[in-house]
């Protein structure tokens, strides 16, 4: 009855232990899902609105590049001259040679698709290519822009002449009182379109709209991605829509926000003005495209959970009955067993063991397997740029170089960062071979190893006959390579070109110290150097990725010693690790 009466206990006391783990397991879950869901929508947030910002400053760079030719072509005096003698005689043949000269040559240079010679009164003197075209928005704008006397653009409209979209500088002629306007007709067709709907990353709803209040409306100035019609087709009244996006823009509203676009989808959408201009700018995705992610987590954790539940009950189950049998060996032996005890413990140690190693192996089959799917992507990167580079760098603009440029140095310095998380995982489980090491050889070859000769020749680099060490040689000498090339790195910028090797014995311990006389550091910051991607200068002065030092007292660490710092504001650093003295 005894025995019974524990056996229950010790059942009831497993299912306890069972639901206690299934129900925090759950929970975990269930926390993490929301955490994430969370964290995902402020990430595509802030994606939304790098996207936005960027298209906003190209668009106001746009504008002033537009708006500055109309300030050329306002300016020049032989052009004006030539105008002013052909309103005055239309038989001027030199006159209008002149001027269809000029306007060919600034058309075909700068890709406008019609050029437009209006009189005082809004008649069109002179158009190109077409010389007897001509576009009655443009008419009718004319007295209005020369009585402002200054050049401006004509926002959005359709001609009624073919039914297009276009934009218009104007640009008054003559100094003081203008006799007459330039306007520089623009088809959105052929560059700002294009621009403003392209999407920078794989999206299936990802879209861009520009768009105006006219009124009590937002008018939509570009085409739509879900919706057919052209340009200026769509506009919905302000008022009564508050959930949508583009309202909220041409209401004045920026940010990143939630609601439903012109479809009725709900939507997240990034808002911004366009500076100088009656535009905002929405850039807008699908919240189904959002949530798809968060909803592939929320089945991968759905799934985790469960095989973790079945785990955890298979474990309790299994450890509920090993103690019973367990309970039942020992009152039936207590007398009996002690040797064959240990030697039972001393088989389940090593088991354990051999699991614990093949774990560790499988976990660094992982890492190796997640860190190669990971540089796939930034292999494609960093060769689709180059191709870019190589194919269309004399056609790119100094902008377009520069952000091909990042575009590939992110690239390799993730793909460096990447190759510096697997050293880390791998020192933390490589098992050590240890040899005696010559410590003041391998100071030196690091040194070698880091610098070009040229660059040798201006350092004053000293080792003193430093202690040698037990240790693995292949860890302890990428502790030196990265001591020494970091005293190399920050003391460039500083005049005194000097590094100092040594190394002492402390009681049952040996010492060993890099000092630099370069730009130092904030000593209540010296804890921070050497944790995860910790560092105390911008990649803009110093290149890194805030993990060497964390190898390096990882390596220190697993040999038995320490890792530590000491430095001052543009005095210097120095860098000591210890590793335990030679064992006789």
């Amino acid at each position: 009855m005894e025995y019974l009466s524990e056996e229950r206990r010790t059942g009831a006391a497993a299912w306890i232990v069972l639901g206690a783990l299934a129900a925090a397991t759950i929970c975990a879950g269930t926390v993490y899902s929301m955490k994430f869901d969370g964290r995902h929508r402020e990430e595509v947030g802030r994606e939304l609105m790098s996207i936005a910002e960027l298209k906003t400053d190209d668009l106001v760079l746009w504008r002033r590049e537009r708006l500055g030719d109309g300030y050329i072509s306002s300016g020049n005096a032989r052009f004006a001259e030539s105008f002013a003698r052909f309103l005055a005689d239309r038989l001027d043949r030199e006159a209008e040679k002149s001027l269809v000269s000029w306007m060919k040559l600034f058309r075909d240079t700068y890709g406008y698709d019609s050029l437009f010679l209006e009189g005082p009164g809004g008649e069109t003197i002179l158009g190109y290519p077409d010389a007897g075209a001509k576009d009655a928005a443009i008419a009718a704008a004319v007295p209005a822009a020369l009585g402002a006397g200054a050049v401006e653009m004509l926002d959005f409209y359709r001609d009624g002449a073919d039914g297009r979209v276009y934009l218009a500088v104007l640009a008054p002629i003559g100094a003081g009182r203008p006799i007459g306007l330039l306007a520089l007709r623009i088809d959105p067709e052929s560059f700002l379109y294009p621009f403003i709907e392209r999407w920078p990353t794989a999206s299936r709803t990802g879209e861009t709209l520009l768009v105006r209040r006219e009124g009590g409306d937002a008018l939509f100035l570009n085409r739509l991605r879900f919706q057919t019609g052209d340009a200026l087709s769509l506009r919905i009244p302000i008022e009564g829509h508050p959930e949508l996006p583009a309202a909220q823009a041409v209401s004045g509203r920026t940010g990143v926000l939630e609601g439903r676009d012109y479809r009725g989808v709900p939507v997240l959408a990034a808002l911004r003005k366009v500076p100088d201009s009656p535009w905002s700018l929405v850039a807008r995705i699908d919240l189904s495209e959002v949530e798809a992610v968060t909803g592939q987590m929320r089945l991968v954790l759905g799934l985790l959970a469960l095989a973790l539940v079945g785990c955890e009950a298979t474990a309790v189950i299994a450890m509920a009955r090993h103690q019973r049998a367990e309970s039942y060996r020992l009152k039936a032996a207590a007398a009996a067993e002690l040797g064959a005890l240990n030697a039972e413990l001393e088989e389940r140690v090593a088991l354990r063991t051999a699991e614990l190693v093949a774990s560790n192996d499988e976990l660094e089959a992982f890492a190796y397997s997640v860190a190669h799917d990971l540089r796939a992507p930034l292999r494609s990167i960093d060769g689709f740029s180059r191709v870019m580079e190589e194919e269309l760098g004399p056609s790119l603009s100094a902008e377009g170089s520069r952000v091909l440029g990042v575009i590939r140095g992110s690239a390799r310095k993730m793909d460096s960062l990447i190759s510096s998380l697997l050293d880390i995982s791998r020192f933390g489980r490589t098992r050590l071979s240890t040899s005696l090491i010559d410590m003041r050889r391998m100071a030196e070859s690091a040194f070698a190893a880091c610098v070009d000769p040229a660059t040798a020749a201006g350092f004053d680099f000293r080792v003193a006959d430093i202690p040698e060490a037990e240790g693995d040689a292949l860890m302890i000498e990428r502790v030196w390579g990265n001591l020494v090339s970091n005293a190399v790195k920050y003391s460039m910028p500083s005049p005194t070109h000097r590094i100092e090797v040594d190394g002492r014995m402390e009681g049952d311990m040996i010492v060993y110290s890099v000092r630099d006389r370069g730009v130092g550091f904030d000593q209540r910051y010296a804890p921070k150097l050497f944790g995860m991607f910790q560092r105390l200068h911008d990649d803009a002065d110093f290149e890194g990725n805030g993990i060497g030092l964390a190898i390096v007292k990882r390596i220190v660490q697993r040999h038995g010693g320490e890792a530590w710092a000491e430095g001052r504001v543009g005095e210097g650093a120095a860098f000591f690790f210890s590793l335990p003295s030679r064992r006789t």
